[in-house]
């Protein structure tokens, strides 16, 4: 067998003539795609049209950049420790009876000491820092001693940090929307201050249930409180229950009236469904006769005035009459 020359074997092999023009042809399809030329990268404004997306002329910055809470005065104030971790964040002036933050939980070291462990390369911005003071001081006001489950799920939060009217209602245009406060929610969570448990699935609503954040102790020694009476009264309220028991129960027990209250506003919306239709006397008459059924053996000890009123409250919580009748009783 006749060998292969040495020289043979690092020759280059011959190709197409066409093959030079495999790059070119690459180029040529990418700027079709997109470029502005061979050697630029994707136009980003051609690729979002061809898609059908833009960039919007809105505004990016927060509704309600610095909210603010305080718990109104006709309150009851809180008890025993719960009250004196309030008192430390916030300072009520006796004279004119205005509020202002004591304590910033945002200034805290701790948020310095596990900055690099968490992998950020710097603290908060100012717009997030405002919003983690405002917040934690409504945690603190609305969470249960014994289990340190906050007793308001986060639309409800984002809805009392919000400024109001004067109605009452929530301001649109300065409303902190609930994606922002999940955002600081979860990085609490990764400092160890909430406990964030994942939420369940209603499948019968097909929609999650409320989610409440629970603080933890590294949450409560942020206010400066002493942490050995804590744990004394939480001991006291639980009456030798385990902690993570009292809260599964409590947990067992909203998700139940959650899914009473549902059910509750689902069979509203069918029976607003069926008399939206009828005359405001058969509105009348068929809600008398509901209420009758519901009394049971009590309609024999209701006087007639009592019936009457129930059947109006009724209508006015269906929203068939959104404002009184003339022969309609007062509610209040």
């Amino acid at each position: 067998m006749k060998g292969i020359p040495r020289g043979d074997v690092n020759k280059r092999p011959v190709l197409h003539p066409f093959c030079d023009l495999i790059p070119f042809f690459e180029k040529m399809e990418k700027h079709e795609n997109g470029y502005d030329s061979f050697n630029t990268g994707p136009d980003v404004t051609t690729t979002a049209s061809v898609r059908g997306r833009r960039r919007g002329d809105h505004s990016t910055v927060c509704k309600c950049r610095h909210p603010s809470y305080f718990r109104p005065p006709d309150w009851k104030p809180l008890k025993g420790i719960h009250g004196h971790a309030y008192a430390s964040l916030v300072a009520r002036d006796r004279k004119t009876g205005q509020c202002s933050l004591r304590r910033r939980v945002s200034a805290d070291p701790i948020f310095i000491a596990l900055r690099t462990a968490l992998g950020r390369k710097r603290g908060f911005p100012k717009v997030r820092r405002d919003l983690l003071d405002a917040v934690f001081v409504l945690l603190i006001s609305a969470a249960d001693l014994a289990t340190g489950i906050v007793v308001l799920n986060i639309t409800e939060i984002s809805r009392q940090l919000s400024p109001v009217r004067p109605d009452g209602s929530p301001d649109p245009s300065q409303y902190v929307v609930v994606s922002r406060l999940s955002r600081l929610l979860n990085e609490l969570e990764r400092f160890g201050i909430l406990e964030n448990p994942r939420p369940e699935f209603d499948f019968t609503g097909r929609v999650r249930f409320p989610k409440h954040v629970i603080i933890t102790d590294l949450g409560w020694s942020l206010t400066g409180i002493d942490m050995a009476r804590l744990r004394h009264e939480r001991e006291v309220r639980l009456n030798n229950e385990a902690l993570k028991d009292a809260q599964q129960r409590w947990q067992e027990r909203n998700r139940l009236a959650v899914l009473r209250r549902r059910q509750q506003k689902r069979a509203e919306s069918r029976l607003r469904k069926q008399l939206q239709g009828l005359s405001p006397d058969e509105q009348k008459r068929h809600i008398g006769e509901r209420v009758y059924r519901q009394l049971g053996p009590l309609r024999a000890s209701i006087p007639p005035q009592r019936f009457g009123k129930l059947v109006y409250e009724q209508l006015y919580q269906l929203q068939l009459f959104f404002r009184p009748q003339k022969c309609a009783p007062p509610v209040k």
